[in-house]
């Protein structure tokens, strides 16, 4: 993968983990203090994108480190163990053309983005419930509890979706890297680079 992309990916990612942070600051420490014409400068940009992007790094290794056992399960449906899998993985990123290499990578990008946006969803619902519960108490109580529950059925539905759609792209990751494996050793590709 290249740098771009996976500076992109992290944005993606870490763009969820700002907006339920500036959230909770908001629920937390009300919102009349901030001085939103110089929060919209192009000047203070670059040091909200590294914000940003650091937010992107943590949450992905959050999320890797919370979804690691499922993703090992998901992964016994095409290798019996880790050790099977990594060397499919290496013997298919060593031989495979670079256009089979792009699209397994590809696909790993949309599948860390899709589970680090099941922890942004979660953690949105529950900060947006802090910010209408704190800040907005003085609109009337049923509004501020249909609020509640359209937020947290819409990121309900959001963390729901992106898991289905995490646990669909990893088993075709899977799928891909055996079947690239198998192929590439029925052809005989490498092979003949392991004879010493």
């Amino acid at each position: 993968m290249n740098t771009t992309a996976l500076f992109v990916e992290l944005i993606v990612i870490g763009t969820g983990a700002a907006i339920w942070l500036i959230l909770l600051l908001l629920g937390i420490f009300g919102y009349t203090w901030v001085a939103w014409k110089e929060t919209t400068a192009l000047v203070a940009l670059i040091p909200v994108l590294s914000l940003v992007y650091v937010l992107g790094i943590v949450v992905d290794y959050l999320a890797f480190l919370l979804y690691g056992k499922w993703d090992k399960r998901l992964r016994r449906h095409k290798f019996p163990n880790n050790e099977e899998y990594e060397s499919a993985r290496i013997y298919v990123y060593t031989y495979a053309t670079s256009n089979i290499i792009n699209r397994l990578e590809y696909d790993r990008s949309r599948i860390r983005i899709v589970r680090a946006w099941s922890i942004n969803f979660f953690i949105l619902a529950i900060n947006t419930i802090i910010f209408v519960w704190i800040q907005l108490s003085v609109i009337h109580f049923s509004l501020r509890l249909g609020i509640s529950m359209f937020s947290t059925l819409a990121f309900g539905i959001g963390v729901a979706s992106t898991l289905y759609v995490w646990r669909t792209l990893s088993l075709g990751y899977y799928g891909q890297i055996a079947q690239a494996s198998v192929f590439l050793k029925n052809e005989g590709i490498g092979k003949s680079l392991d004879v010493k």
